[in-house]
């Protein structure tokens, strides 16, 4: 295969798979994101984005990595760059998997935890790409801050969702302890005795 075209459909195999995992996360994330019930139940603050912003932004970045792990193949190769390519796939599987906690387990705390992993991941991959080809991994450094905001927006959402649902919780024990002490309003008479015929 001549060099340019290999070039090219590696390009279009990285985008692919890059823009593959942006499509099976927001496969997880479509029926919650169309119906909004459970972002109606979440304490989401008014600094939040638009969700297409978030999408929009997520898709760039991932082409962004991918372009960088193109660069790498390209001029090493499979064999010689096998480790920072195996990485970018790991990290791309971990980012797939984020709405997977978020929407559909509808579990914040664990979904900032996995995020937390996935900011790691690609720390890690594009050090390695890095290593293997200078200034490619710098192609990755805005992915980590826009990582870094979507895990603070996590972040507060889960802490401010569960607090709300401690209040809630609280708020329905006292109701109920108040109606135990509500005294009945029928007081207990003794029946009456029915008069004896003379």
């Amino acid at each position: 295969m001549p060099r340019t075209l290999r070039d090219t459909v590696g390009l279009v195999g990285f985008l692919t798979c890059a823009l593959g995992a942006a499509v099976v996360g927001y496969g997880f994330a479509r029926e919650s994101v169309a119906s909004g019930s459970y972002e109606r139940q979440l304490a989401i603050p008014a600094w939040t984005p638009p969700l297409a912003l978030l999408g929009t932004g997520w898709v760039v970045l991932l082409a962004l990595g991918a372009l960088a792990a193109w660069s790498v193949w390209r001029e090493k190769g499979w064999r010689t760059a096998s480790v920072p390519l195996a990485l970018f796939a790991v990290q791309l599987a971990l980012q797939a998997a984020w709405p997977i906690f978020f929407f559909t387990l509808r579990n914040p705390g664990a979904a900032f935890f996995e995020l937390l992993l996935v900011w790691l991941a690609v720390a890690v991959t594009a050090y390695g790409l890095e290593k293997a080809r200078p200034r490619t991994g710098w192609l990755l450094l805005p992915g980590l801050v826009w990582l870094m905001c979507v895990a603070a927006l996590n972040f507060h959402i889960w802490s401010e969702s569960a607090a709300l649902d401690l209040a809630e919780r609280e708020a329905h024990k006292l109701h109920l302890e108040r109606q135990q002490e509500v005294p009945d309003p029928t007081p207990d008479t003794p029946p009456q005795a029915m008069p004896t015929p003379p």
